[in-house]
């Protein structure tokens, strides 16, 4: 029993709900489209829930977030589908052409997402087919292991099964010697710049011979949105009639401020020392354990923003006679990945006895691993003082 509808169709209009306590400059009450406001998705689910609920929809059981890039996979699979008098949607228009249609809100004001309510039907029909089973299959897998699949279930056997093949989105609880980071962006800006932007993120951490343990977290972020983008836009829309595209509707789709409440999540305990910028805040998340600072970060098109932060971790490292540092850094759900850079610096005298993985390295006074956070990453080291 397939059903779609548009969250403004919620009554949420007597509801008086404060949001969390990040949000509260960017609206004074909290609806339903804000309720994935966590990065641990069982927190962002129940919320959900209760929003649904207690909004004039049903009571749910199971809440699924599916994020909307996983549509280019599946489209590869099925190839084109046939949306009413509209035209085809395939992998390579979907988000531009219904982008466009629901923003511009080409079939009405009343209804501007009309055009899903015949997509996914028809969408629901292909994948179906027993043809493309496996190849379905291996796309949903992979969508997982990247977080652009989660799930939250009110059973608790259930939700167990969720966590335990890693579907749950539940944010790691890590050890009381362990590192970690996690960097979440909650876009305020209005537009859907968010896709042409380069994430790359500088995690250095500095072991001292007493064994205390200093990190540095360097976000930079892109907002790479040109021109030629605009004319591939024009060239793709006007295959479907359309003609007009004006500067508000343009800067909604991507070219718009790109602008975000940044949280950076570290181990509970974690203690601030300076940052690039003023206004940076420190918070404890009690439920989550760990300690966070929030900042925001607003670019134009073409234009760069960067927050540097210095902290103090809560435990040392134990020299006894090899010390171990452990990072694990998680990836925030549906992004497309950020770049990522580890580095160690470490002290005169303190050597190094091993890493993981293996295609980390020494260099210089330290370690240095360098990947990206399409997936979550693990980062281990052993040390020893000489």
């Amino acid at each position: 029993n397939l059903q779609v509808h548009d969250v403004y169709d919620l009554q949420e209009k007597d509801l008086v709900v404060a949001p969390p306590e990040f949000l509260k400059n960017f609206s004074p009450k909290w609806y339903f489209r804000d309720s994935n406001y966590s990065s641990d998705f069982p927190t962002s689910a129940q919320s959900a829930a209760w929003f649904l609920e207690n909004s004039g929809g049903p009571k749910v059981d199971t809440v699924i977030a599916i994020n909307q890039g996983l549509l280019k996979g599946l489209l590869e699979v099925t190839g084109p589908v046939q949306v009413g008098n509209f035209g085809e949607l395939n992998s390579e228009n979907y988000e531009l052409l219904l982008s466009y249609v629901i923003e511009g809100k080409i079939w009405g004001e009343e209804d501007p997402k009309h055009i899903l309510k015949v997509f996914i039907p028809e969408l629901k029909n292909k994948l179906l087919k027993e043809e493309y089973l496996g190849k379905i299959s291996s796309k949903l897998y992979k969508a997982v292991q990247q977080k652009h699949i989660m799930m939250w279930s009110r059973d608790e056997s259930v939700e167990g099964f969720f966590d335990n093949t890693g579907i749950s989105g539940r944010m790691a609880q890590i050890k009381e010697n362990e590192d970690y980071l996690s960097v979440v962006n909650f876009s305020t800006g209005g537009s859907k710049s968010d896709k042409f932007v380069e994430e790359s993120i500088t995690h250095e951490t500095n072991i001292e011979r007493s064994g205390d343990v200093v990190d540095e977290v360097t976000v930079t972020r892109k907002h790479q949105w040109t021109d030629e983008i605009y004319k591939a836009w024009k060239k793709e829309l006007a295959k479907y009639g359309f003609t007009k595209m004006d500067d508000k509707l343009i800067d909604i789709l991507g070219r718009g401020q790109n602008k975000v409440i940044m949280r950076i999540y570290v181990p509970e305990g974690s203690t601030f020392i300076e940052a690039n910028k003023k206004g940076v805040e420190v918070k404890t998340d009690t439920k989550l354990h760990k300690t966070y600072f929030i900042t925001e970060l607003s670019m134009a098109a073409g234009k760069s923003d960067e927050i540097k932060i210095k902290y103090k971790l809560p435990f040392e490292i134990k020299f006894s006679p090899v010390g171990n540092y452990k990072l694990i850094a998680e990836k925030q759900p549906g992004s497309i990945g950020s770049i990522f850079t580890k580095l160690v610096h470490v002290d005169d005298g303190i050597i190094n006895v091993g890493l993981y993985p293996t295609d980390s390295r020494i260099e210089g006074d330290g370690a240095i691993y360098a990947t990206n956070l399409v997936y979550d990453r693990t980062f281990s080291s052993l040390w020893e003082r000489k």
